[in-house]
């Protein structure tokens, strides 16, 4: 069975694939809305860690009701799980086989990004994949001693 993980290149992401990898065939995706060169740097750090990596694009009108919710909020969490949840649903509308796994570096104390509970049962009942956080169980200062 295969696990996509959301990668953003950081120790989060990266110790989420590698918990993963004795039970999947494991790959890494980055999301990207095309403004900042970070493909290759990103690709250099999967390359490091030896497992496939895609980029793939989020359109832009996420960005931009992205931005209307910093705006109208106040403040960026609500926009940043906005972001999150939409890159977790594009990849699940793209996935070939049914029941893959999308893994992501969300631990337990983390504030954004977060997908609700109803949102990750609507996800893998309409998609057809799991949702998993190797992580969720660890703490911030757990994973720096882990990694």
């Amino acid at each position: 069975m295969k696990a996509s993980v959301l990668y953003s290149g950081g120790k989060d992401s990266s110790l989420s694939a590698i918990l993963l990898e004795p039970f999947f065939e494991v790959e890494l995706i980055t999301f990207s809305f095309s403004l900042l060169p970070l493909e290759q740097v990103v690709s250099d750090f999967a390359n490091e860690l030896g497992f496939p990596h895609r980029v793939l694009n989020l359109d832009t009108s996420i960005l931009d009701k992205a931005l209307e919710m910093v705006i109208n909020d106040g403040y960026p969490r609500n926009a940043i799980n906005y972001i999150h949840y939409n890159a977790v649903k594009t990849l699940a509308s793209t996935k070939p086989q049914p029941k893959d796994v999308i893994a992501d570096g969300t631990r337990r104390n983390d504030r954004v990004p977060v997908l609700t509970n109803s949102q990750i049962q609507s996800l893998e009942d309409r998609y057809g994949i799991y949702y998993v956080t190797p992580l969720s169980g660890y703490g911030r200062s757990s994973v720096n001693a882990l990694v």
